[in-house]
């Protein structure tokens, strides 16, 4: 069974974190066990977020939809992108805020992240994108918070998936 963490929040959990997991304290900032967090992760991952690829997918292709797995972008992962001063703030906000070492948990987690959704991807006939590092170039907010977009970075979300799946779409509507 994993660890729960508990923390100092400023207003809600990260993305795909259950609010249970977070408690509000007068006390300091707490530290996550990076090393203990990312072997829960790993030992747990196979139960959780890849069992939901494999359900979704079946579910998906039951009805002849092809699944699309998606690990989506965040502002604390390390990436291309210039952040702009209002994206700086954010990012600036959650390492200051939440768990101390929280964007270094994140950071070292994206790979374990991507292999297993990856590999699940794979196995279970799905087209896997990794998201995380797709605003290179973007000179303007995609990020509204930690983990949402503004319009823009909807749109450029958008055109790096079509570009992407345009081309898988062509591939199989040509194989019937």
């Amino acid at each position: 069974m994993a660890t729960r963490i508990s923390a100092t929040r400023p207003s809600s959990p990260p993305c795909g974190w259950s609010s249970e997991n977070w408690t509000d304290s007068a006390q300091g900032r707490e530290h996550i066990d990076v090393a203990e967090a990312l072997w829960n992760l790993d030992a747990s991952a196979d139960r959780n977020f890849v069992k939901m690829v494999e359900r979704n997918s079946l579910v998906l292709r039951h009805e002849g939809i092809g699944p699309i797995v998606a690990l989506q972008p965040e502002i604390v992962y390390q990436q291309r992108k210039q952040l702009t001063p209002f994206e700086q703030t954010i990012l600036n906000q959650v390492a200051t805020s939440w768990l101390v070492n929280f964007v270094e948990f994140k950071n070292q987690a994206r790979s374990l992240m991507t292999s297993k959704l990856q590999q699940a991807s794979e196995r279970n006939g799905a087209y896997f994108a990794d998201l995380t590092d797709i605003f290179l170039g973007v000179t303007d907010d995609a990020y509204s918070d930690h983990c949402h977009l503004t319009a823009s970075g909807n749109r450029s979300l958008a055109e790096y998936l079509g570009q992407r799946l345009l081309p898988v779409i062509r591939s199989a509507a040509a194989h019937g």
